[in-house]
């Protein structure tokens, strides 16, 4: 009698698990594509860097899954932003006319201003990201690799490849 209860437990443990993962990947677009909107016109809004924005949080966080204060180091966020980064992107905002976006963006959540830094990030380092056709992840995750987290970082094209299709994929 005890074996059918537990089965139906683990049953329903497992779906609220799948729910939330669900409810996770569907709240981090959102996120990402309201943060996107505000940051227009000044930064242009486009689907591919929307898609790059959701392969950078894939491979820097597992998607913001990962537990950022034990396992991730020194960097910033679900977007992983080194210290001197964070500052260098804030200054250059500040800058450019978007302190008071940031504000705003930070008021509301910090993985909101989290993914407009990443965004100003690839905006200073690339002003017009490449269109990338199909989704081709392959090139995505080269623009990420070669302008996010370069040479000096440990990720790698076929990780973020894979963390893409794992997370990004499955809708």
């Amino acid at each position: 009698m005890m074996i059918p209860i537990l089965r139906t437990i683990i049953h329903i443990s497992i779906l609220f698990l799948i729910i939330g993962m669900a409810q996770a990947s569907s709240d981090i677009e959102k996120i990402i594509d309201f943060t996107l909107k505000e940051l227009h016109p000044e930064i242009p809004y486009t689907k591919t860097a929307k898609n790059l924005l959701l392969l950078t949080v894939s491979v820097e966080s597992d998607y913001g899954k990962a537990d950022l204060k034990k396992s991730l180091g020194r960097n910033i966020g679900v977007f992983q932003i080194a210290p001197r980064t964070f500052i260098e992107i804030q200054k250059w905002a500040h800058d450019n006319g978007l302190k008071q976006k940031l504000n705003k963006l930070k008021e509301i959540s910090e993985i909101h201003f989290h993914a407009a830094l990443a965004r100003i990030h690839y905006f200073m380092r690339i002003k017009n990201i490449p269109k990338i056709k199909n989704n081709d992840i392959w090139k995505m995750a080269w623009v990420w690799k070669t302008h996010y987290n370069t040479y000096k970082g440990e990720g790698t094209i076929e990780e973020a490849i894979i963390k893409y299709n794992l997370y990004c994929r499955r809708k």
